[in-house]
């Protein structure tokens, strides 16, 4: 506070004194003033209403004895902003301006409209009234827009320098070009705001309000049913920026700085219940809400999941659940198996788990000498499969075991709490178990397979055999890929740690070529794998591959897949390196002799370049062994499996003239083998000889049995041409020459019948490369019900199909033409024999065949009856006529014939097969 005297100078000296809402100013001894005098009070540091608006106050002036002398009432002006902090303000906040232009208080507000850039004076919106000291405040509760402030006589008021500009616009405001009268206009936007808790429900822990709008900067006033104010300022919003307690009304208000803004929100002392919180911004109408819950705190819980057994030697992968916490302390191993370790792990992403990663090989020991100065400690053996959760204080109480690897037993597993370790949350136990080795296989792929599998990635792998690129070989052509699958436990947690040790990245390759050449520290003497040649040459040593140069020549990958107990041992067969060997020592364990350290001699030869060459047109033997001093296995153990590397072959499909025989149609199939491996697309080329030239490139996938089929269009193809197949890729030793005959042409001729002792008859067929008429129910891609023997070339008559069952109803079927293809003489369809084709569409004809309705009884009786009353009358006549002539002559008793004779059963007997053959007569006609 500051009082100055009619010169200025001031004359208090910390005299002021406050009450309440009153403020008393005393002059010093020896200070007065006259009525005539003009005092100036300053006051500094006044907190001013929250709420903008003007505000009076009351002077009383009183004698050195207190009595009042005078006394008047004075008025202040507070507002949200100031009209020149613009160009943009927001819709409910108060402006305050001034003039100090001109003593005119007639002022008017005008909205502005934009028309390309230009603007325009626009409608009428409220005077602006100075007050005696020239102060407006402006409400824009009701304003959106741009608007502008003139005088009655059109004069803009800049609000910039609170005053008149001075020029008249005729009722008009120039457009952007003038930078003076554009800052003089100010707009009005209404503020947005959205509220929500991240969480809808919290356990007395911290959450995070999100706080959006189209405003960065403004101060946000919360209140919230149940919550006091203290609550409110001291626990759940404590952390907000420039927090005050609003004194004289409910709740608390906070500034924010961003239109995305994030407060921390802290319910630990909040007691539990659902709380609505309500936000408005102080100096607009934008308000928003929303609603979560404090409910009471559960329990901290962990589980063990389920640990699957782990061969010696390899990573045990132990899972732990986490329940309202994300610590816990883990205890593995007991006294009786000579091995005990504790460890704290922390659940760094929140997702209620963290797995564990054990390396069994290297538990319990400190390993050093790895490349670039690293070394491994015990603590170094535990990891997490996911890189945001940690383990922490990891001790191993018995330190290190005194024969390592961890022995084959159960270690016991116990999960508790971090803060109070007698709180056990569950039990547990890993399980190691003793070595399988059981099987080493040979497999090959395509050879840009090889840049497909990932050394950190088993399902690469998978994938390849899912889709028939990777099958098991034991022949492997030049150029593709070679993979060892080596059925084993007990040699991952070995690779990972050299893997650590010589800082590979999971460049597996590296490691295990180190763990081969006896450069690395640790498993140098635990297992090998050679490949070698299986019959060298008369008085020359066997040629073996040099898995260091081979990784230096860039074709070998290594991914181990301990999930499906698998090594996978990946070669690029085109840059695999062998050289002659002495006598493999297996006390030494000796690698492939000398090492040629220049990877640019690495290069394939069919003969000795460098010391080194391919693996050529030879068979090699893969041995993989474990070593009884690796204190894994009692005996040493072996595998082995034979793999022969081959020329890149391919062998085209002809006749019996050494051609390959094509049709100027479409879907002709060029058919043959090769050496390569499945899912080999092979790129085929048929290239037109003498006067028809042409080029034809269809593609074939090799397939499992390393036949192929490709199939072109030779619809537009002129008949009697000659041509050339090759196979990009492959010598052009196997290139084979072909022919286009004649299209294969095919007819027939099916017309509505009676299905005949469950046969039925296909009047003409004709077919120019012999095959079958095969009956399809229903229609041409309904089910073969019957099929006819193999018919030759040319046109057949009447031929006869018996179906494989009867018919129940009058029914259509299709006669469809099927080709022999692969001229077996054997109706083979669908692997095999497909149908002939015109424009695209089988060759079929349809028939309406019937099924005849049982009527042989019915004639049989009718034929009888009547039959039976002629035979009767006549017989009764005759015997009437000539009784004694019968019985005489037959010397026999007269029998009547209406009776059940023998002779006349017989009779019947007779006329009903007559009858029935009769019919059978009329169906075939």
């Amino acid at each position: 506070m500051t009082v100055n005297d009619n010169s200025g100078t001031n004359v208090t000296d910390e005299v002021a004194s406050a009450a309440g809402s009153e403020i008393e100013i005393a002059l010093p001894d020896g200070n007065s003033f006259s009525d005539t005098d003009n005092v100036e009070v300053i006051l500094e540091g006044i907190n001013n209403s929250v709420d903008a608006g003007q505000y009076d106050f009351e002077v009383i002036l009183q004698d050195d004895e207190g009595s009042e002398v005078d006394s008047w009432t004075s008025r202040y002006t507070i507002a949200d902003r100031n009209l020149d902090d613009g160009p943009r303000y927001y819709q409910g906040e108060t402006l305050y301006t001034s003039n100090n232009a001109t003593n005119n208080t007639q002022f008017e507000l005008y909205s502005v409209d934009r028309d390309s850039g230009d603007y325009y004076l626009g409608d009428f919106v409220e005077p602006v009234g100075f007050d005696n000291g020239d102060n407006e405040l402006i409400d824009t509760s009701n304003l959106e827009g741009d608007y502008v402030i003139v005088d009655t006589d059109g004069n803009v008021y800049d609000i910039k320098k609170n005053g008149v500009i001075g020029d008249n616009h005729n009722g008009d405001v120039p457009n952007t070009s003038n930078s003076v009268l554009t800052e003089s206009i100010f707009s009005v936007s209404v503020q947005s705001l959205t509220a929500s808790f991240e969480d809808d429900e919290v356990e007395s822990e911290t959450t995070d309000l999100d706080l959006n709008s189209n405003r960065q900067d403004y101060t946000v006033q919360v209140e919230a049913d149940g919550l006091n104010d203290e609550t409110l300022e001291e626990d759940v919003f404590a952390n907000a920026e420039n927090l005050e307690n609003l004194e004289d009304k409910d709740g608390v208000r906070f500034d924010v700085n961003s239109d995305s803004a994030s407060i921390p929100a802290d319910f630990s002392d909040v007691d539990t219940g659902d709380y609505t919180f309500d936000f408005e911004v102080t100096d607009t109408d934008a308000e928003a809400s929303d609603s979560i819950s404090n409910i009471e705190e559960a329990d901290e819980d962990a589980t063990v999941g389920n640990v699957q057994p782990v061969g010696q030697g390899d990573i045990a992968v132990v899972p732990i659940e986490l329940d309202n916490t994300d610590e816990a302390q883990v205890f593995m191993g007991y006294d009786d198996n000579g091995f005990n370790m504790t460890m704290d792990v922390t659940d760094g992403d929140e997702d209620g788990e963290v797995v564990l990663e054990m390396n069994t090989y290297t538990l319990g020991r400190d390993l050093v000498g790895g490349n670039n100065g690293v070394n491994l400690t015990a603590a170094d053996s535990i990891g997490t499969a996911d890189d945001s959760d940690s383990v922490e204080d990891v001790i191993v109480d018995s330190g290190e075991i005194s024969d390592p690897p961890l022995a084959a037993a159960a270690y016991e597993l116990n999960v508790s709490s971090v803060d109070d370790k007698t709180n056990e949350f569950d039990v547990g136990s890993v399980q190691i178990t003793e070595p399988q080795i059981t099987g080493l296989n040979s497999w090959a792929a395509p050879e840009d397979d090889f840049d497909e599998i990932e050394q950190d990635d088993p399902s690469s792998v998978a994938e390849l055999v899912e889709d028939e690129h990777l099958t098991e070989q034991d022949e492997v052509a030049e150029d593709d890929t070679l993979v060892w699958q080596i059925e084993s436990t007990s040699v991952y947690g070995a690779l990972e740690a050299q893997n650590k040790l010589g800082g590979h990245s999971d460049n597996y390759e590296e490691a295990f070529v180190e763990m081969l050449n006896g450069t690395s520290s640790i498993a140098s003497d635990d297992f090998e794998f050679r490949m070698t040649q299986e019959d060298a040459s008369a008085n020359y040593n066997a040629y073996e591959v040099d898995f260091t140069a081979t990784e230096e020549n860039n074709g070998l990958a290594v991914v181990p897949d301990q999930a499906n107990s698998s090594l996978y041992v990946v070669m690029d067969e085109n840059a695999i390196q062998t050289q002659r060997v002495e006598e493999f020592n297996e006390d030494t364990k000796g690698s492939v002799g000398s090492t040629n350290s220049n990877p640019s001699d690495f290069v394939n030869a069919d003969g000795d370049l460098g010391n080194y060459r391919n693996t050529a047109d030879d068979t090699y033997v893969g041995n993989f062994t474990f070593y009884d001093d690796a204190d894994i296995v009692e005996d040493k153990q072996s595998l082995t499996d034979n793999v022969q590397f081959t020329d890149r072959e391919v062998h085209f499909d002809t006749d019996e003239d050494d051609l390959i025989q094509l049709s100027a149609a479409a879907d002709q199939s060029v058919t043959g083998t090769t050496t390569v491996a499945p899912g080999t697309e092979l790129d085929i080329r048929l290239k037109g000889s003498g006067t028809s030239s042409f080029l034809e490139d269809p593609t074939a996938d090799v397939q499992s049995d390393k036949s192929f089929e490709a199939v072109v269009d030779l619809s537009e193809r002129p008949s009697n041409t000659t041509f050339e197949a090759s196979a990009r890729g492959f010598d052009d030793d196997y290139d084979q020459e072909g022919r286009i005959g004649d299209a294969v042409t095919a007819g027939v001729d099916f017309n509505d019948q009676t299905l005949d002792n469950g046969a039925v008859t296909v009047d003409s067929v004709t077919m120019s490369e012999g095959g079958f008429i095969a009956i399809h129910q229903g229609d041409a891609s309904g089910e073969v019900i019957g099929t006819s023997e193999y018919l030759g070339a040319g046109e057949t008559e009447d031929v006869t199909i018996t179906l494989d069952s009867d018919l129940a109803s009058d029914q259509t079927l299709v006669a469809m033409a099927h080709m022999d293809t692969n001229g077996n003489q054997e109706f083979e369809f669908p692997d095999a024999d497909g149908a002939y084709e015109l424009n695209g569409s089988a060759v079929v004809d349809s028939a309406t065949v019937s099924v005849q309705e049982d009527t042989t009884t019915e004639q049989t009786t009718e034929q009888t009856t009547e039959q039976t009353t002629e035979q009767t009358t006549e017989q009764t006549t005759e015997q009437t006529d000539e009784p004694t002539e019968t019985a005489t002559e037959g010397g026999e008793e007269t029998t009547d014939s209406s009776g059940d004779g023998a002779g006349f059963t017989a009779g019947l007997a007779l006329i009903a097969l007559l009858g029935a053959a009769l019919l059978a007569t009329r169906r075939r006609d």
